[in-house]
């Protein structure tokens, strides 16, 4: 509340303005589905609002990465390379300190992924 000439006004923050966690840095990837165990690297920049940019090295490639996190929720999406050919995928996760995990999305399939900061 912001009192203005004596009156209580109620302030509305943007939702920006929420604690976002900090994934800004590298993180130690794993990844698991039918298809097998895969792991890389991820380095990710992060905005005051939360919007993610960054890079994922995985099996000697590397693809660009966006996302956004809220809270402790997270959303990534990237473009992977595959026997069948390139591939989206969507990870959904939660963040908690120095960790992540949650599940993915792919046209293929799903599994589940968990990563750690590098440090």
């Amino acid at each position: 509340m912001i009192c203005f000439f004596g009156i209580a006004l109620p302030v509305l923050w943007p939702a920006w303005a929420a604690d976002n966690a900090d994934v800004a840095g590298t993180w130690k990837v794993t990844t698991e589905s039918q298809f097998g165990k895969q792991e890389g690297q991820l380095a990710l920049q992060q905005d005051a609002a939360g919007k993610l940019e960054g890079r994922y090295q995985y099996d000697g490639k590397e693809t660009d990465v966006s996302g956004q996190v809220t809270g402790d929720q997270i959303e990534l999406k990237m473009t992977v390379e595959t026997r069948g050919g390139s591939v989206e995928r969507t990870l959904t996760g939660t963040v908690q300190g120095n960790s992540m995990t949650g599940t993915f999305k792919t046209r293929g399939g799903q599994g589940k992924w968990s990563a750690t900061k590098a440090e």
